[in-house]
């Protein structure tokens, strides 16, 4: 199984998600990889915290990231499902769900050539944590490549 990962779950990214916590042990890095669609730089106005989401739609557009390899799935989407599906209330160790992301499979064009299948992490159209006013839309990501817009 694979993952296409296009913000805050890469290697390097503005949160260091990956680097801290066990994330890492899960996944293995096979390569970059572009996927049909548009990136959107959100804000969550509760945290103060900015990360992006991806819509797929076939186009010229292109979302750039990187494809790793799952090991114990259930285990690695149980971490990456609390970090994109969930939230903690503060004061609070419950987690509640909200539905910005869904999982969704995507076709990856990789870089060295080839395509593979992945499941990705993909802004939800039909989003009630979105029509709350709890994320604010800052605007499109016309690079597709977050760790790239992070940086400038």
């Amino acid at each position: 199984m694979y993952l296409f990962a296009y913000g805050t779950l890469q290697p390097g990214s503005n949160l260091k998600y990956f680097e801290e916590n066990a994330l890492s042990k899960f996944l293995t890095p096979i390569g970059k990889g572009e996927v049909r669609g548009t990136l959107t730089h959100l804000k969550n106005t509760k945290l103060g915290i900015e990360y992006p989401g991806m819509t797929v739609a076939e186009g010229v557009h292109t979302v750039r990231g990187t494809v790793f390899e799952v090991e114990q799935p259930t285990e690695a989407f149980k971490i990456m499902d609390a970090h994109e599906l969930y939230t903690s209330e503060p004061g609070t160790h419950e987690l509640t769900q909200i539905d910005l992301f869904k999982r969704q499979g995507v076709q990856v064009m990789l870089n060295a050539g080839g395509t593979c299948t992945a499941v990705a992490y993909v802004l939800n159209p039909d989003s009630k944590f979105m029509d709350s006013g709890a994320i604010q839309k800052l605007g499109t990501v016309d690079s597709g490549d977050w760790l790239s817009y992070i940086k400038s």
